[in-house]
């Protein structure tokens, strides 16, 4: 009947529907397999290039932390150099005003013993390079003073065994003298002279016991050394007065390191140093601030070349430390913004939620530099993860 017909109709209707859908189905099913299976494709390559680039992602990490300890160890060479090269500058800047004030006090030493100070008028004479007097070339061989030398426990005791003579003038003989005193003495100018030749006294002594020749202690100047002999015979030298015998022989004379004076003959003297500067005390300050101005030149000298060498050192490690600090850069290669105007925009076209610019640079801090590590991260995490591709692939459709 007409009921039929149209039940009929309703059922074929609803079956061609029905036969619609399932073969949109089908057809849905066959292109969801293909996805599938290009999607299963890319993801094996995607988790063979993870692999590759977790490798590099490796060496990338080993060479950052080579350079980076090839840094640290020369920011702390420069550092320790510097903190070397402050100190030499100090010592140098110190150094040059101690040598200055030696120089100084040197200069003043040489130009009282040039203007023969501590001399009597006689002398002063005889010691003028103008040759007042008008002697002879070669008269005049300078100051006894100059002869002599000791180290310094014993100059007090030089002083005052040579004391009646210590501001005498050396001549060269004896003949030398009658000529030179009656040109002094119209003058009325005192002075003290040393013939280089004269006799030498051979009468032998009789040591005390246990004291040292004072001649043998001294340094004389060689051409001098037989006079300062005939000077100083039968001088001994003392450590201590409780040294000096009771009884001296004939001809001795015993000198103690402080200036005391004790001869056989009765006659003693008390010599003080401070009493007055002496030609012998000054030739021998002279000497003395003469090696040591050597001493602090050849110091600073010294001083200088290693500060221009740790100068140049520092120069070069700043250069290399330059260079590496350039080689970790390009190891260190940061996303910067980059990362958030190029990368969040295609991680979110396909679907990603994108870590934010601050956690992407917290990122790269963490994984020594890497720009790579949280990009790939967020995209395995994408296929492997929860909801992620290998879990639901329709949802990425």
């Amino acid at each position: 009947s007409l009921e039929r017909e149209r039940r009929t109709v309703f059922l074929q209707n609803r079956l061609s529907t029905m036969d619609a859908k399932q073969h949109a189905a089908n057809v849905q099913r066959e292109r969801l397999i293909g996805e599938h299976g290009k999607i299963k494709s890319d993801l094996e390559l995607l988790l063979e290039s993870k692999v590759e680039l977790e490798e590099e992602v490796g060496k990338l990490k080993e060479k950052t932390n080579e350079a980076q300890a090839g840094c640290d160890a020369g920011e702390r060479e420069l550092e320790n150099l510097r903190t070397i090269i402050k100190s030499g500058q100090e010592e140098f800047s110190h150094l040059t005003s101690q040598l200055a004030a030696h120089r100084a006090k040197l200069d003043l030493l040489r130009e009282q013993e040039q203007n023969a100070e501590s001399f009597q008028a006689g002398s002063k004479l005889l010691l003028d390079p103008t040759n007042p007097l008008a002697l002879p070339e070669g008269k005049i061989k300078g100051a006894l003073a100059d002869r002599f030398s000791a180290p310094q426990e014993y100059r007090t005791a030089l002083e005052a065994a040579l004391r009646a003579w210590i501001d005498a003038v050396v001549i060269e003989t004896p003949e030398d003298a009658i000529e030179i005193m009656d040109r002094l003495q119209k003058q009325a100018t005192p002075t003290r002279l040393v013939a280089l030749q004269g006799a030498n006294p051979t009468q032998a002594l009789n040591a005390p016991q246990g004291l040292k020749a004072l001649i043998d202690i001294i340094k004389v100047d060689q051409a001098f050394a037989q006079r300062a002999k005939t000077i100083l015979k039968g001088v001994y030298i003392a450590e201590d007065p409780s040294e000096i015998p009771a009884q001296l022989s004939d001809g001795i004379t015993i000198v103690t390191k402080q200036g005391q004076v004790y001869r056989a003959d009765g006659l003693f003297e008390f010599w003080s140093p401070e009493a007055g500067e002496s030609p012998l005390a000054r030739r021998m300050e002279i000497d003395d601030s003469t090696r040591l101005v050597a001493a602090e030149s050849k110091h600073i000298d010294e001083l200088h070349a290693d500060l221009k060498e740790a100068a140049e050192r520092e120069n070069a490690i700043i250069s290399a430390l330059s260079q590496a600090r350039s080689a970790l850069d390009e190891i260190n290669i940061m996303g910067g913004m980059g990362y958030n105007y190029s990368i969040i925009p295609l991680l979110e076209l396909l679907g990603i939620d994108a870590m934010s610019q601050a956690a992407y640079d917290a990122s790269v801090l963490e994984n020594h530099g890497s720009a790579l590590y949280p990009i790939l991260t967020q995209l395995v995490d994408a296929v492997e993860g929860k909801g992620g591709i290998l879990e639901a692939p329709i949802n990425w459709l």
